[in-house]
């Protein structure tokens, strides 16, 4: 794909979108910040190249990336262009006190080839640990070790499809009425 190409995309997704909120119409955003939320570390830009290639992507970086991990892509598999930066880098002379300072700058983008996990294969990539089950009698000793901590624990019903919430050193858990203490 051309780069002319990838920027009529991103512009079609965007004034699709636009368009969408215009209309009073949230399943488009909703689908749109779905996706934001999966790709934390792309650019909306990006975002909306990967949404428009390859809708249901959850995973994706680039072949060396899965390399790394142990995974190598499938056979016949196409891969999803993204804009990539073009760094040049500069390392600095040495100062007196022995401490130089490496720059950076930002010469252009590129068109680059990314993957999503389903496109690939080999080992199992890691999973977040999850907790599981009923606190039961731990609730006390988690309650006091948070406030130890100095971390503020409320509690919340409207959280229920997060399953909580944290920031700000404060916890805000789900906890339904019939649980509560």
């Amino acid at each position: 794909m051309k780069t002319n190409e990838e920027k009529q995309l991103v512009t079609q997704a965007l004034d699709a979108l636009v368009s969408a909120i215009g209309r009073g119409e949230s399943e488009q955003l909703k689908a749109y910040l779905a996706t934001l939320a999966r790709f934390h570390r792309y650019s909306m830009g990006n975002v909306l190249l990967i949404g428009m290639q390859r809708p249901g992507a959850t995973r994706v970086a680039g072949v060396r990336a899965r390399n790394k991990l142990g995974r190598h892509v499938k056979q016949g598999e196409k891969g999803i262009r993204i804009y990539g930066p073009i760094v040049w880098r500069k390392k600095s002379e040495e100062k007196p006190e022995g401490k130089g300072e490496d720059t950076e700058q930002l010469v252009r983008f590129r068109s680059v080839c990314v993957l999503d996990v389903a496109q690939t294969e080999g080992r199992p990539l890691p999973e977040f640990a999850q907790a599981r089950g009923e606190p039961g009698e731990s609730t006390g000793r988690l309650m006091q070790f948070a406030t130890e901590q100095g971390i503020k624990v409320e509690f919340s019903d409207a959280l229920v499809s997060a399953h909580g919430l944290s920031a700000g050193g404060k916890i805000l858990p789900v906890w339904f009425e019939n649980k509560r203490k």
